[in-house]
């Protein structure tokens, strides 16, 4: 499905026929003939019906038995059984880095009562969240990288599941089962984004054989998990590569500041307990090379949640908007086989200022047309470790430079002492720092007595 002609020849056309191409995508993404001019921007109607019900019984990483619920959320229509089974579905998945979030807050039902006013069933679901032992007060929430995966793979066993719940539904729900569209938010949009490529984190640490394979639902067997198309709000994948066998259309909002799910890659929230994500940023060069249809969106300076400055005026921050319009947009051009590959800023005509904590190297990569780099850019991820003390150093410099990374303890007592060599332009380096017992640790990135960056580490 995610193989276009339009997305294979893009890329050989001028730059006039693109704009051509493009206007005649912003025209029939509008009067295509299969939506029946419905599910497009315009509100077909404000009174929304809610219902909740349960989708699946299992255990949860306790062995509990559990029941998993879903909100479905619907206009209330005067249309007929025939146009009611043509509407599309949007599944939406919460945030919460799979330790906490709920199906209830206020983003979802947000999302949810937009999505359904336009004519789509909107289903906010419950996953199986956490592991033996977390805590959900903290930022990485405890554990080793092994119990955060095991949380993830019951979750995409849990989507999964939900998929084939909803298909068995569709003549109590009356939907579209060729129309489901997936979104998800910060670790919901990581469990969606999982659809790109699932084995690798199928096959390491027997998760296979302890958790059971990812197709559990043996109840709904007989039905498919196949959808149309998926929505990543700050999501990322835990593979840089793509199986063969996706060819789903996809989108990715995301900011250039998001210093928890990353655009480029690094440790989820800093924390090297919470596993190594690649963004949209890698993701998309790969969906490029494979000829898949993709729309990647970039805000400039937005942070995890897409707010910013000036946004805090507003009810609803200008960049949720955007990505509530552009979700109907891709859902459209998906349904009416127009997707065509986009990558785009989308506050380029705004006044773009990044976070007060900001220091992305793709801030200034993606934006560079619209902000200067004075100052050569280095940056270390994580900042907390547990098992591990891998870290990554992330580099821009104009020429290649020679730096030394000194590690102290809180006594200033010298710990460690490597000496890196970065090239020029964007760059990631992998280092080993030897923090040997727990506690705070301080590091510099120096040459000689300039001190380029500095920051403090923890040891868990």
């Amino acid at each position: 499905m995610g193989r276009y002609f339009l997305g294979r020849c893009v890329k050989h056309c001028s730059i006039f026929l693109l704009f051509i191409l493009l206007l005649i995508f912003k025209v029939n993404a509008q009067d295509c003939p299969s939506l029946n001019g419905n599910f497009g921007t315009k509100i077909l109607s404000q009174n929304i019906s809610k219902a909740t019900q349960a989708y699946k019984t299992t255990q949860d990483y306790l062995g509990n038995t559990i029941k998993l619920q879903m909100d479905i959320y619907q206009s209330v229509l005067n249309w007929n059984n025939n146009l009611l089974s043509q509407r599309p579905i949007v599944v939406l998945f919460h945030g919460g880095g799979f330790k906490s979030g709920s199906r209830n807050t206020g983003a979802m039902k947000i999302f949810a009562e937009y999505f359904a006013q336009r004519g789509y069933v909107a289903i906010s679901a419950d996953y199986r969240i956490g592991w033996k032992d977390f805590d959900k007060t903290m930022l990485c929430g405890g554990g080793t990288t092994i119990d955060y995966l095991d949380a993830q793979y019951r979750a995409m066993q849990d989507e999964r599941s939900l998929v084939k719940y909803l298909k068995s539904q569709s003549n109590n729900i009356k939907f579209d089962t060729n129309r489901v569209f997936l979104f998800g938010i910060s670790s919901g949009a990581t469990l969606v984004c999982s659809r790109m490529e699932d084995e690798w984190i199928s096959n390491i640490d027997n998760r296979r054989e302890r958790l059971g394979s990812l197709e559990d639902d043996v109840i709904n067997k007989n039905f498919s998990t196949d959808i149309a198309g998926i929505l990543s709000f700050a999501g990322a994948n835990l593979s840089s590569e793509i199986s063969n066998e996706y060819d789903t259309p996809i989108a990715f909002f995301h900011g250039t500041c998001d210093n928890a799910v990353p655009y480029e890659e690094y440790y989820l929230a800093g924390c090297s307990n919470m596993a190594y994500y690649y963004g949209p940023k890698i993701l998309t060069e790969v969906l490029k090379k494979k000829n898949l249809c993709y729309r990647n969106y970039i805000y400039c300076g937005f942070g995890h949640d897409l707010s910013a400055v000036g946004d805090e005026r507003r009810s609803i921050p200008w960049a949720m908007e955007d990505v509530l319009s552009k979700s109907i947009e891709f859902m459209q051009s998906v349904m009416c086989n127009q997707c065509l590959s986009i990558t785009k800023i989308a506050n380029e005509n705004l006044d773009i200022k990044p976070i007060s904590d900001c220091n992305s190297i793709a801030f200034y990569d993606e934006c560079q047309s619209n902000v200067a780099l004075d100052e050569p850019l280095i940056s270390l991820s994580p900042s907390l470790f547990y098992d591990v003390a891998t870290a990554y150093v992330y580099s821009k410099f104009e020429q290649s430079t020679n730096l030394s990374l000194n590690i102290f303890n809180m006594n200033g007592s010298l710990v460690q002492s490597i000496e890196l060599e970065f090239p020029s332009g964007a760059h990631t380096t992998q280092v080993d720092l030897l923090l040997l017992s727990k506690g705070v640790f301080l590091y510099q990135f120096v040459n000689g007595k300039k001190i380029y960056a500095s920051g403090k580490v923890w040891k868990i």
